[in-house]
């Protein structure tokens, strides 16, 4: 923004002006800074003015970093994985994260604007959860544990333009779905 104040600047310094205090003349008003009054000849047209402001639009418009629609497939030793969630972690920008549904499908979200907005382009570590409860002491993963954390999960994309085919692919390394018993139930004895 401060930027765009200084480009205005030195365009109005530019133009052919008559800085006074009262504008006596019959030429439109371009600024007012304090009791001074930037009066503009006519060599100032409504070019100029549209001008002004696309750049002012361009330089003084700072959006974000740029969003793009992702759907894809998850997939372990071949099948699709019919349940779970993903999540797609750039560095320095907001995750995106879908659910997976019967067919191993996803389609990400960052939360921000709208449903289904897609994840920021550039290079994403990718967490997959997957697990049931049979009871209340038992979980059951459907992908290995290491997929669910960052710090372990071995998946990395890079996300360049939009896609509605990306592949993520696990594998089991010839183990399968466990069960997992918790010490307790998450009740805690007096």
């Amino acid at each position: 923004m401060e930027a765009t104040s200084r480009l205005l600047a030195r365009f109005a310094s530019s133009v052919e002006s008559d800085a006074i205090d009262e504008c006596d003349l019959p030429l439109p008003k371009l600024f007012q800074v304090g009791d001074s009054v930037l009066c503009v000849s006519e060599r100032f047209t409504f070019a100029s003015a549209f001008l002004i402001v696309a750049i002012a639009a361009l330089i003084g418009c700072d959006r974000g970093p740029r969003i793009v629609p992702v759907s894809g497939q998850v997939l372990i030793d071949g099948q699709p994985l019919t349940t779970g969630f993903v999540r797609f972690i750039p560095t320095g920008h907001r995750p995106a994260y879908g659910e997976i549904d019967k067919q191993g499908r996803f389609r990400l979200t960052t939360g921000i604007d709208y449903e289904f907005d897609g994840c920021v382009v550039g290079t994403h570590q990718v967490e997959v959860v997957a697990k049931e409860f049979p009871n209340e002491t038992s979980t059951r993963f459907l992908v290995p544990k290491k997929y669910a954390d960052l710090s372990t999960s071995d998946v990395s994309v890079e996300i360049t333009e939009p896609t509605q085919d990306l592949k993520i692919e696990l594998t089991w390394d010839g183990g399968g779905p466990f069960v997992e018993q918790s010490q307790n139930s998450g009740d805690v004895a007096p």
